[in-house]
């Protein structure tokens, strides 16, 4: 079986691991992984969205992007993290792939998405850390399946993990199994 680069299987458009994710309070989705990989990064999502900068809304650009099986950009082989469903790109526009971080976010909101990213014990990267291409759309997962549930299954109880499950039925049930 095919894997992406952080080893997570890569799953093909309609498989039964993907999940329509929705952001709540907003008119965006993702389509993620089910379960805890998908929680951890729609919780960022939801929380980028309500306190970094506003996820795109009402008729503009679309550019909240999750899923999709494609190699990893500017290689020609290995599969990206979105051919898991493990990597999403939040207004991708805004932060385009290649361009300085400080560039398109400002200190304030890096400051913001650095002290969140410790809640998430290391189970998510922001690629706009990366210092070869900085990517500052672009958040993954970067660890594995049990650290993941553990995380995930701590922030069920958050305002926000409890207005992301209030919006994505069933998904405790696969979280906590």
């Amino acid at each position: 079986m095919s894997t992406s680069v952080n080893g997570w299987p890569v799953l093909q458009s309609g498989s039964k691991m993907l999940h329509k994710w929705d952001v709540p309070d907003c008119d965006r989705h993702l389509i993620l992984r089910r379960g805890s990989a998908g929680f951890l990064l729609i919780h960022n999502a939801t929380f980028i969205d309500r306190f970094v900068e506003r996820l795109d809304r009402h008729g503009s650009v679309w550019d909240e992007w999750g899923h999709a099986v494609r190699p990893i950009r500017g290689q020609t082989s290995g599969y990206s993290n979105h051919a898991s469903g493990t990597a999403t790109d939040l207004n991708a526009t805004r932060h385009p792939r290649g361009v300085r971080t400080r560039s398109t976010w400002t200190d304030h909101q890096l400051s913001q998405i650095h002290r969140r990213l410790k809640m998430y014990e290391g189970c998510l990267t922001f690629g706009g850390d990366w210092t070869k291409i900085p990517d500052a759309m672009h958040w993954e997962i970067s660890d594995d399946l049990g650290h993941c549930e553990r995380v995930a299954r701590r922030l069920l109880r958050t305002k926000i993990g409890k207005a992301v499950l209030d919006d994505n039925p069933g998904q405790r049930r696969v979280i906590m199994s």
